[in-house]
Order: C-alpha cells, then sequence, then structure tokens
C-alpha cells in the first residue's frame, strides 16, 4: 500500500487498514459524507466502549478547517442545550491554563489548498485527498471537488 499512495503516513495506513477491518466502519465512511453533505445528523450507539472510541478517532481524522464555522454564544446556546455548560467549561479550562497563548488565532492558511494527492470517485460524486497549506501530511482530508480549484487537480 506505501507504494501505491507514497505520501501517506503512519497513521493514514493504520486509518485505512482500521475502516477496511470492519464492515460497518466501511459504511460509515462511505454514508456520512453524503449525510453530512444533504444536511442530516447522525447518533451512532455502540455497547463496546472501544468501539465508539475507534469511530470518534475515525471521525474526528476526517474533519478539515475547512468545514469549521464560527458561531456566537447565542448561536451556540439556542442549537444545542448542553452548549453553555459545555462553553463555560471550556473557558474556565482555557482561563487555568498555564501555556495557553493569548494571541493565538485561527490560520486562515488551514482553509487553502496547498495539493491534491488523490482523486476517488464513488458514483456521482468525486473526492480528493486534500492537503492544506501550513498543515502535515496527516491533516489531509478528502473532501468533494468541487471545493478545489481546477489547477490544483
Amino acid at each position: 500500500m506505501k507504494t501505491m499512495h507514497p505520501e501517506w503516513t503512519e497513521d493514514d495506513l493504520y486509518q485505512h487498514a482500521l475502516v477496511q477491518s470492519s464492515g460497518k466502519l466501511v459504511l460509515i465512511a462511505k454514508l456520512l459524507p453524503k449525510l453530512r453533505d444533504d444536511g442530516h445528523k447522525v447518533l451512532i450507539f455502540s455497547q463496546m466502549v472501544r468501539v465508539s472510541d475507534i469511530i470518534e478517532e475515525f471521525l474526528v481524522a476526517q474533519k478539515a478547517y475547512i468545514h469549521c464555522e464560527w458561531k456566537a454564544q447565542e448561536e451556540l446556546e439556542a442549537g444545542d442545550k448542553r452548549a453553555a455548560a459545555k462553553l463555560k467549561r471550556f473557558l474556565h479550562k482555557r482561563a487555568h491554563s498555564s501555556d495557553q497563548d493569548d494571541d493565538e488565532q485561527f490560520n486562515s492558511d488551514f482553509v487553502i489548498v496547498e495539493r491534491v494527492l488523490d482523486v476517488s470517485e464513488d458514483g456521482e460524486d468525486s473526492y480528493a485527498l486534500v492537503k492544506w497549506r501550513s498543515l502535515p501530511y496527516e491533516e489531509a482530508t478528502w473532501e468533494k471537488i468541487e471545493i478545489v480549484l481546477a489547477e490544483k487537480i
């Protein structure tokens, strides 16, 4: 596999092997992007904590900064009843963190396509494996081809 994808890291190979080893994860990997694009929310249950951890690890690895949104506190609280408590814990933890940089800001490079590593088709949809500027290859994500500039493909 490393010869087919020379830019893949050990983490990429691990994620790929993890997904391919489970029929449920293969199904999740195929369905979630389509459901997300159509605006659906998905709730996944598992009786085994380790399976939940694996799914969470997989889902977090699939998210790119381009999908982040800036939202006001009121908007967060209106969308989720638990948001106020979560935000309060986050702000409390951040206020007591000694290594927090006050000048830390979102790096706008994280949403700029540096290059396309691979292209894949899934029925009618095409996806590109995107390497984002100023991020390591481990942070590359599969994105719908429409968000990628033609000269990068």
